[in-house]
């Protein structure tokens, strides 16, 4: 049986012109007041997923890289900056746990074993 969600999210068109509004909007805002508007936009936009997303074994990821080396040499040439660690084929974690062992790091606590 088909719920509202479902059918969402198979046939609604993607609200990109509402999302470039609001992060037109959001540019203007100080980044407290923008980052807590934008919470429940990204809880949408994620449809009520709570697990991360899964890992890239190095196979994919290099399948992946193989498009993007032009691009991250470019960025580099631009910035004048390193982006070696885009160009690895083993992953630094998600977001969350980027952040969690830089805290971890900043206030002295051990850090957990990354895979």
């Amino acid at each position: 049986m088909w719920r509202r969600a479902d059918y969402q999210r198979l046939f609604a068109p993607a609200p990109t012109g509402s999302l470039r509004a609001g992060a037109a909007a959001g540019s203007l805002a100080p980044p407290q007041v923008w980052r807590r508007a934008s919470r429940p936009l990204v809880a949408a936009l994620q449809h009520g997923r709570t697990q991360p997303r899964p890992r890239l074994g190095a196979p994919q990821r290099e399948a992946l890289l193989d498009g993007c080396l032009d691009d991250i040499a470019l960025l580099e040439s631009v910035l004048s900056e390193s982006f070696d660690d885009w160009r690895s084929t083993q992953g630094r974690g998600s977001f969350a746990e980027r952040a969690a062992a830089s805290s971890a790091q900043t206030s002295g606590a051990a850090q957990p074993p990354t895979s």
